[in-house]
Parts: C-alpha cells; structure tokens; sequence
C-alpha cells in the first residue's frame, strides 16, 4: 500500500507547486506538490485496493501512511483512517490522538472533523 501511494503521488508531482505549497502552510514538512483533487484517485483505490482486514491491520495501515514524510501522506492517512468508519472507535483513540497531536496545523482542523452521522460519532464516543 505504501510503495503504491508513494508511486502515484510522484507520478504525479510537481516540484514546481511543492516550494510554495509549503510557504503557505509555513512548513518545512515536503511536499510533493499534489493537490487534493488529485489526491482523491488515490484514496479510492487504495480503499478498493487495501481494506483493513481487522482493526490491528487498520492501525497499521494508517500508521504506515501517517509515519511517511511527505504533507499529502499524511493527509492520505487521515483520508483512509475516515474510509473505515467501523474501525473509527474508542480503541483506536491512541492513534488518533497521536495523529491530532502530530498533525496539529492550521489547516488539518478540516481534515479531522467528526464523521457525519450523529449514530457514527455517538458510536465513538462511546467506545
């Protein structure tokens, strides 16, 4: 899963649009340079491609994603932590705390908003 998200996003970088995309969001974090249109490919397939078998599996695939260098990995990791809403529960709190606390930019308040049914979020925080 990893060697195929890292393959599309260089396949589809642009070094020309990573420099500032990263004075923007005031970073020094790499950047490949692939916007969020572009990124969504990506995370369709690897939720076709990569489902988490069960939730020790889930946690290490986002883990992996969300460990890689690069801004949009990280926001591929959030994007398919979400993917799983029936492994978004109190077990994986650690995690996502991790992921909060690691990923506290201004811009990834959008990314972690809750999910969108109240049965959903009311499912998490009752563990």
């Amino acid at each position: 899963m990893v060697r195929y998200v890292q393959g599309e996003l260089a396949k589809l970088a642009d070094p020309a649009k990573a420099a500032p995309m990263a004075a923007y969001m005031k970073t020094d974090m790499p950047f490949y340079g692939v916007s969020k249109p572009d990124r969504v490919p990506i995370v369709r397939v690897v939720k076709s491609r990569f489902p988490p078998v069960h939730g020790d599996d889930y946690r290490d695939k986002v883990r992996a994603l969300w460990e890689l260098p690069h801004r949009e990995e990280k926001y591929l990791a959030i994007g398919y932590a979400w993917t799983f809403r029936q492994h978004v529960v109190f077990a994986q709190i650690d995690l996502f705390e991790r992921m909060i606390t690691e990923g506290a930019w201004w811009t990834s308040s959008t990314s972690w908003r809750p999910p969108s049914s109240a049965r959903s979020y009311s499912r998490i925080a009752s563990g």
